[in-house]
C-alpha cells in the first residue's frame, strides 16, 4: 500500500490527537505541512517530524494546495463552523480530502463515511449508517444502524444514538450523552455532555439534562 502526502489543517487541541494516530500510520501516512492561522499547541513540534512545512496565511495555504495537486488535506478541526470555514476557503475538491478511520474503529460493509470524515479510536458506525463529509466520530462514540450524519457533525467521545437518527449538518453531540432511536438533531444545534435526547431537537438550539430539554445559549 502507498503512502499518501497529508496536509493537515489545524494546530491546536484536536489536531493534536489526531496528528499523534497519523504519526502511529506511517505505513499509509506522511504529514508533509501544518495549517494554522493560530499558534501551534504547545509541545506539539517537538515530536513532529523535521523538514514539516507550517504555513500560517491563507494565501499560503492556497499557493501550497495548487502547487502540490498531489497532496491530501485533513481538517483536524474539533469546531463544527471553524471546520466548515477552513474546508471552503482551500477550495480543493472533493477527492483530495482525505478520511482517517482508526485501526480499533469499526466501520460495516454497508456503511458509508464522507471525504474528510474522521473516527477516532474504538468508534463504531453500524450498519447501513451513512457518515457525512468532515465529521469527526470521536473516541468510543457510536453511531448505530441507518443513521444520516450530514455534513460537518461532531459525535464527541462515548456519545451514542440509536438506530434511524438523523443528525442534521454541523449539529454538535456531546460527551456521553444519547439520542434516542428514530429521533431528529436539527442543524447546528449542540446536545449537551450526558443529556438524553428523547424527542426532535430544533435547528440552531442548545438541549441539556435528562431528558434534554431546551435552554437559552447566551444564559449566564
Amino acid at each position: 500500500m502507498s503512502v499518501s502526502e497529508l496536509v493537515v489543517i489545524g494546530a491546536g487541541e484536536h489536531a493534536a490527537v489526531l496528528i499523534d494516530m497519523l504519526l502511529a500510520r506511517s505505513d499509509l501516512w506522511k504529514i508533509v505541512a501544518v495549517i494554522s492561522a493560530d499558534p501551534v499547541k504547545k509541545g506539539l513540534e517537538a515530536y513532529l517530524p523535521h523538514g514539516i512545512r507550517y504555513i500560517y496565511s491563507d494565501s499560503e495555504a492556497l499557493e501550497f494546495a495548487a502547487s502540490n495537486p498531489h497532496c491530501k488535506f485533513i481538517a483536524a478541526i474539533g469546531s463544527n463552523i471553524a471546520r466548515r470555514s477552513v474546508v471552503e476557503k482551500m477550495k480543493v475538491p472533493e477527492e483530495r480530502w482525505a478520511s482517517f478511520v482508526h485501526e480499533t474503529a469499526y466501520v460495516s460493509k454497508s456503511a458509508t463515511i464522507g471525504a474528510g470524515s474522521v473516527l477516532m479510536p474504538r468508534a463504531v458506525v453500524q450498519p447501513y449508517a451513512k457518515v457525512g463529509h468532515h465529521c469527526i466520530i470521536n473516541t468510543a462514540a457510536v453511531v448505530e444502524h441507518d443513521n444520516l450524519l450530514e455534513d460537518y457533525v461532531h459525535f464527541a467521545p462515548s456519545a451514542v444514538s440509536g438506530g434511524g437518527v438523523l443528525v442534521k449538518q454541523g449539529a454538535f453531540i456531546g460527551l456521553a450523552s444519547c439520542v434516542r432511536d428514530h429521533v431528529s438533531v436539527g442543524s447546528w444545534s449542540l446536545v449537551g455532555a450526558g443529556s438524553v435526547v428523547v424527542s426532535p431537537v430544533p435547528d440552531s438550539v442548545t438541549v441539556i439534562g435528562v431528558p434534554a430539554r431546551k435552554i437559552n445559549r447566551d444564559k449566564k
